[in-house]
This record gives structure tokens, C-alpha cells and sequence, in this order.
């Protein structure tokens, strides 16, 4: 074998590596990188609640909530009625006063 010849089959060797395996060899390597990361992010994420179990830890609190809303909606009125109502009294009583002064 000449050693034009085993350059030739040193250059078709290289070529093989080129176009068949270090493609093949990197699909290889994204795969078992993907599912590597595939695990670990499952491992990762087993300790955290579903969204439905967030749901479920949340609708009490809301419910809650709400209601507190509604109270404080309610007290608020009340308190307006009562102002309205003190309002009304110091505007009569100044009334009353400025007649009695005259």
C-alpha cells in the first residue's frame, strides 16, 4: 500500500467521521442530555404543589377573604350612616344656637 493510498483512506476515514459519526454522536449526546435535565427537573419539581393543589390551598383563603371584604364593606356603610347622621345633629344644633342667640 502506497502512501498516497493511505492518505486517500486517512481522508475517507475522516470523512465518515464528518458526516456519519459526529452527527450521530451528537444526537446522542442531546438525547441523553434531555433526558438527564427531563429528570432532574422531575425530581426538582415532585416537592412543589400541582396547580390544582395550589388551587385547593388558596380557595379557602379567598373565600376568607371575601368575606372580610364584604364586613368591611358593610361596617363602612354603617360608619357613613352614622357620620351622615352626626353631620345632620351639628347642623341642626347651629341652627338652633344661631335662632337662640337672636
Amino acid at each position: 500500500m502506497s502512501p498516497n493510498d493511505k492518505k486517500e483512506i486517512y481522508g475517507i476515514i475522516l470523512e465518515a467521521f464528518d458526516v456519519v459519526l459526529i452527527p450521530a454522536m451528537d444526537t446522542m449526546i442531546d438525547e441523553k442530555l434531555d433526558e438527564k435535565l427531563d429528570e432532574k427537573l422531575d425530581e426538582k419539581l415532585k416537592d412543589y404543589p400541582t396547580r390544582k393543589e395550589n388551587i385547593e390551598l388558596i380557595e379557602p383563603i379567598m373565600t376568607e377573604l371575601k368575606a372580610i371584604r364584604q364586613e368591611n364593606a358593610m361596617f363602612l356603610a354603617w360608619a357613613k350612616r352614622h357620620e351622615d347622621k352626626i353631620e345632620n345633629h351639628e347642623h341642626r344644633i347651629s341652627n338652633v344656637e344661631t335662632v337662640l342667640e337672636v
